[in-house]
């Protein structure tokens, strides 16, 4: 099969495209063929070594990629609840299956992970969800995390990135009050989405807006940019308000710092990853939330899998409105 494959670490012009084997199904897998792979900012993190600490040894070469959505090709014995031909979306765990990528044109899964597209939802906006979409859904509604429910207020910092996209939507779908934050080309984007209040980050004058806005101070922060990027950012909790920070590998601060300074204040400071746990069922209500028309896909920047190194750098290079995704198979 033709596969996006790098060689040990390196920047992402380093990715080429060749010929790999197909992965075999396993007795408790799933075999996807893959319509579209979704790109995300963790994808040329990894292809620089960031992720070594969670993966141990690469094969050489490995497939980057996370996130998929395709037919299903085969399943495990093991397997229940999929049939070939199922149209489905996924996120490859590979701490379990093995450094197989999504940047292919066939990765095996396991079925936790596993998802049906309703089909009124495209293959490449499913592929554009699991990673970015998944990490906001916990974030605001785990209780390990923010934990917001109906009436709370909620501030997106970063809301027109793949995270952010999808973050504002869930927390109105789910009946949440909610402030924005993004560049100034951003704001009627971020209007569009459903933000009640939407700032332009670089004015400065947040926390006195938000504060405006909900007197109180808002639950909680969900920071998709940077650990560092909101240094006034408990200012605008309320009491026992709680900051989340999503995880950067690069650009995270002092977090242990960070923890202790927001809990000398009453606050939580949580630095907020994807866990694994509820991988498929979540993914399942995303999808119900697009098929009701709550959800809409963000912006999607389709590239050829030929074009595979190029679409990591431009996410590497930032500023892109909504996600990136490599369009595999037909």
């Amino acid at each position: 099969m033709r596969a996006a494959v790098i060689s040990g670490f390196g920047p992402p012009s380093r990715v080429r495209v060749d010929e790999v084997a197909v992965p075999t199904c396993r007795a408790n897998e799933v075999l996807i063929q893959v319509a579209a792979a979704g790109v995300n900012p963790v994808d040329w993190k990894e292809c620089e070594g960031h992720l070594v600490q969670f993966y141990g040894k690469y094969p050489d070469p490995w497939v980057p990629g996370y996130d998929a959505a395709g037919i299903v090709a085969a399943v495990g014995a093991e397997v229940t609840g999929f049939e070939t031909g199922d149209r489905v979306v996924a996120f490859s765990d590979r701490r379990e299956s093995g450094h197989n990528g999504t940047f292919a044109e066939f990765v095996r899964v396991l079925p936790n992970a596993v998802s049906i597209v309703p089909r009124m939802v495209d293959l490449a906006e499913a592929a554009a969800i699991p990673t970015a979409g998944l990490t906001g859904y916990q974030a605001l509604f785990r209780d390990n995390k923010a934990g917001l429910t109906a009436g709370n207020a909620v501030l997106i910092h970063g809301a027109s990135g793949g995270v952010g996209s999808y973050a504002v939507q869930f927390a109105k779908a789910r009946g949440l009050r909610v402030a924005a934050t993004c560049s100034a080309r951003n704001l009627e984007y971020a209007k569009g989405l459903g933000a009640d209040l939407v700032l332009d980050y670089a004015k400065g004058g947040m926390v006195s807006a938000v504060r405006t806005w909900e007197p109180q101070g808002v639950d909680a922060i969900i920071d998709c940019v940077s650990g560092e990027s909101l240094p006034d950012g408990l200012d605008a909790l309320r009491p026992t308000g709680r900051l989340l920070s999503i995880l950067t590998l690069t650009q995270d601060g002092d977090v242990q710092g960070d923890v202790k300074r927001a809990g000398s204040r009453g606050f939580t400071k949580i630095l907020s990853i994807m866990d694994f746990d509820r991988v498929g069922a979540e993914l399942g209500e995303i999808l119900e939330l697009m098929a009701r028309g709550l959800v809409k896909t963000p912006p999607l920047e389709i590239h050829p899998l030929d074009e595979a190194a190029g679409a990591l750098k431009r996410v590497k290079e930032g500023g892109v409105r909504g996600k990136v995704v490599l369009r595999v198979g037909a």
